[in-house]
């Protein structure tokens, strides 16, 4: 795997974009609390690069 830095808004525009997560990850259970915390911070950061 080659990883590289890409802005959050390109990324998520990227065409053929896989997320791996990895094994020892998958058990982690995320609660409506983490959801939107990690959805706010997407936007936060989207909002700094319009800004």
């Amino acid at each position: 795997m080659i990883a590289t830095q890409l802005p959050i808004n390109k990324f998520l525009q990227a065409p053929y974009v896989q997320f791996v997560i990895p094994v020892y990850q998958r058990n982690y259970d995320w609660t409506t609390t983490e959801c939107k915390k990690l959805l706010q911070d997407v936007v936060a950061v989207i909002n700094d690069l319009i800004i």
